[in-house]
């Protein structure tokens, strides 16, 4: 386990599979709870992508937490450098509201992105973190608020979530690799 400042709080980083690591204290207590009650506050706006899996929804474009977090990405970014070895740009960032009953069917994310840094926010009922197959055994994450993982996706890791009977929020950014 080594110990490196992420965003705002002194995050644990621990190496759990084969370019694949768990994160525990993600934030620091103040963007924890700004992060973890988007879905209570009256200024951002939800929908569901047309592309989008069934039952989630997503912040909108205009969401002000939305641009939050991609005004986050540049200063996760030297962190998640300096963890998976490789020099980044940010690509995408997100902020998932799962319903109950959605789920995530095995997938690999797009080569193009070569890191996800993924933190769970907040839970209610029956809900799984994700999973990844590489590994022997299975690799999973819990979902447990102020946790997550990074995924160094050169090698195109499967991953799926099973169906949840509740509700979960959580953040995401993805990188690409810096040319």
């Amino acid at each position: 386990m080594t110990t490196h400042q992420i965003y705002d709080a002194d995050a644990e980083v621990h190496s759990v599979a084969h370019h694949l690591w768990e994160v525990k204290n993600c934030f620091g207590p103040e963007t924890f709870q700004e992060l973890s009650t988007t879905h209570l506050n009256h200024v951002d706006a939800w929908h569901r992508h047309a592309d989008c899996l069934e039952y989630r929804l997503q912040l909108t474009p205009e969401s002000p937490t939305l641009k939050r977090l991609q005004d986050m990405a540049p200063k996760i970014m030297p962190a998640l450098e300096q963890i998976t070895g490789i020099k980044l740009m940010p690509a995408e960032c997100k902020m998932w509201l799962d319903l109950s009953n959605w789920h995530c069917p095995y997938h690999s994310d797009a080569g193009l992105l070569v890191v996800t840094y993924q933190v769970y926010l907040w839970t209610h009922g029956d809900v799984h973190g994700t999973e990844f197959t590489h590994s022997n055994p299975r690799t999973r994450f819990d979902f447990v608020p102020n946790t997550g993982y990074i995924n160094l996706n050169t090698d195109l890791k499967e991953h799926h979530v099973d169906t949840i009977t509740g509700t979960r929020l959580s953040a995401c950014w993805q990188f690409r690799a810096k040319v």
